[in-house]
């Protein structure tokens, strides 16, 4: 399996790593780890130089220091994890349905993905087309109308 932020090129968190990352936390959840636990598993996966290993620092630095929830502790990262998931998390927390709220993370980043795709597909052409357009009105202001007009006057 890949891990994420292998290509040195790419040390940012995009919808494919966070994608990862919760299927991974979601595996270690199910077998029984405590979420702060499965998170730091997971960051000692990371490169040292990759911003989700700093972030999961900070979170597991913060979580640790004042034993609070994943929702305060999720407010120093909201950089890389929307609100809505940390909001998720903690209510699933509380209510003891961890495992099952991670899978249904994992599904919404997929459907999210697979829409974001979709839509880049389906803008392609149009995009190309705007792109021709333009060519071919800069082409004809460049130079068919000073020829034509010169042949004009």
């Amino acid at each position: 399996m890949n891990l994420p932020f292998q290509s040195k090129e790419k040390r940012e968190f995009t919808a494919e790593n966070r994608l990862e990352f919760f299927e991974l936390i979601s595996g270690y959840v199910d077998g029984g780890i405590q979420l702060l636990d499965a998170i730091s598993l997971h960051a000692q996966t990371l490169p040292e130089d990759s911003k989700i290993r700093a972030y999961v620092k900070k979170l597991l630095y913060h979580a640790g220091l004042a034993k609070i929830e994943i929702e305060r502790a999720g407010g120093k990262i909201r950089l890389i994890f929307p609100p809505y998931i940390i909001g998720l998390m903690s209510i699933a927390q509380e209510a003891g349905q961890l495992p099952k709220i991670l899978k249904e993370i994992t599904y919404l980043l997929k459907q999210d993905i697979e829409i974001k795709t979709k839509i880049s597909q389906a803008t392609f052409i149009p995009k190309i087309s705007v792109v021709l357009l333009l060519v071919i009105i800069y082409g004809a202001a460049t130079f068919v109308i000073p020829k034509l007009g010169d042949m004009l006057l």
